[in-house]
C-alpha cells in the first residue's frame, strides 16, 4: 500500500475524478495510508480532487468525504477552505435529487469530522445535517449470539447496576451496550466481531472501526472495546475443553488410543472404551460452558475496572486541586 500511495503521489494527474475517490476510499477502508504518515499523498490528492468535485457523482463524493474523515488529515493538509468546498458540494448534491441513506450516513461522518476539528463554518446546512443524522441513526444491526451471551454475563457481574443493549447515542453512533458500573460509571461497550477487522485473521481494525472508535472517544464516550478473540464462545470447544480438563489417561494428559479405556468426568474409568457415555458428555459440555462463562465474566470485570481508573484519577486530581485552593 505504501508503494501505491507513493506512486499515486507523484502521478496523481493520471487518475480520473472517480479514480481519486475510489483510491482514497480503498486506503481508508483498510486503514493502511493514514494522513499522519502520508501527508504528501493527501496534499496531492486534494490538489487534484478539489477542482473536479462537480464531476463526482453522489457515491463518489460520499466515498471521498468519508475517506477523508477516516484518514483525519491535519488542517495544514485539508484546510478549512477545502472543507468548505467539500461541504458546499455535498449540499448541492443533496439538494439536486434524493440521496440514498447509505450515502447520507457517510455525509454524517463527514459532519462529525468537522465537529472534531471545530470547523463550524464548514458545517453542512441544517437540513442536510438533520437528514444525514437521521439516516445514520437508523442504520441498525441484529444482535449476534455472541452479543446475547455477553449481555447475560454483564448482568451477572456484581458491580454492574444496569445494562442497556443497542443504544443510539446523541451524535448518531450506536453501541452494543451501555453499562452503569458502580466504579466506572456509564461505560459504552463495543463487541467487535471478525467483520470489524481486516480479512485473513488480522487483528488490525478496519478503517470504519477505527473511525467509529475515534469519534466515540472524541465525543466523551468512556469506551471499552472487546475484540471477539478475547471472548471465548465456540460451542464446539465446550466439549474439548471439558475433555482435556476432565479426562486424563495414564497420568500423561494424552488422548486415548482406539479401544483404550478412559477416565470419566468423576475420575473413574468409563464403561465405554471409546470415550465417555452420553451422560458424561452432557456433563462435560455443561462444565465447559460454565467455565467459559466464568472466564468471560472475569475478563469483563477487568475491562470495566480498567475503565474506572481514569475516573478515579480525575477524582483524585480534583481533590488535590480543592485541597490546594482551601475548598
Amino acid at each position: 500500500m505504501a508503494k501505491l500511495a507513493n506512486f499515486a503521489t507523484v502521478n496523481m494527474s493520471i487518475f480520473s475524478p472517480r479514480d481519486l475517490s475510489n483510491l482514497v476510499w480503498s486506503f481508508s477502508c483498510l486503514g493502511h495510508v493514514p494522513a499522519a504518515d502520508f501527508p504528501a499523498f493527501y496534499t496531492a490528492l486534494l490538489h487534484s480532487a478539489l477542482p473536479v468535485l462537480d464531476q463526482l457523482n453522489p457515491l463518489e463524493l460520499a466515498n471521498l468525504a468519508w475517506a477523508l474523515s477516516a484518514a483525519d488529515p491535519p488542517e495544514t493538509t485539508l484546510t478549512l477552505a477545502d472543507a468548505r468546498l467539500i461541504s458546499a458540494r455535498v449540499a448541492t448534491i443533496v439538494a439536486q435529487a434524493p440521496v440514498d441513506a447509505s450515502l447520507l450516513s457517510q455525509f454524517h461522518q463527514w459532519q462529525l469530522w468537522l465537529d472534531e476539528c471545530g470547523h463550524e463554518s464548514a458545517d453542512l446546512p441544517a437540513a442536510v445535517r438533520d437528514a444525514a443524522h437521521a439516516a445514520f441513526a437508523r442504520a441498525t444491526t441484529a444482535p449476534s449470539a455472541l452479543q446475547r451471551l455477553v449481555a447475560t454475563d454483564l448482568r451477572a457481574l456484581e458491580r454492574v447496576v444496569r445494562v442497556e443493549e443497542e443504544v443510539t447515542l446523541p451524535h448518531g453512533h450506536s453501541v452494543d451496550f451501555v453499562v452503569e458500573h458502580a466504579d466506572a460509571g456509564r461505560v459504552a461497550i463495543e463487541l467487535d466481531g471478525p467483520s470489524h477487522f481486516l480479512a485473513g485473521g488480522s487483528r488490525k481494525p478496519t478503517g470504519a472501526t477505527s473511525l467509529k472508535r475515534r469519534q466515540l472517544r472524541h465525543f466523551g464516550v468512556n469506551l471499552v472495546t472487546l475484540p471477539y478473540w478475547e471472548i471465548e464462545t465456540q460451542a464446539s470447544s465446550d466439549f474439548w475443553d471439558g475433555w482435556v480438563s476432565g479426562i486424563e489417561v495414564g497420568g500423561e494428559g494424552r488422548t486415548a488410543a482406539p479401544g483404550e479405556s478412559q477416565l470419566g468426568v468423576d475420575g473413574r474409568r468409563s464403561s465405554h472404551g471409546a470415550g465417555p457415555s452420553a451422560a458424561e458428555l452432557t456433563e462435560l459440555e455443561a462444565d465447559g460452558r460454565e467455565a467459559r462463562s466464568r472466564r468471560r465474566r472475569a475478563h469483563l470485570e477487568r475491562m470495566l475496572s480498567a475503565a474506572a481508573q481514569p475516573l478515579h484519577d480525575q477524582q483524585q486530581e480534583k481533590q488535590c486541586v480543592d485541597s490546594a485552593s482551601g475548598k
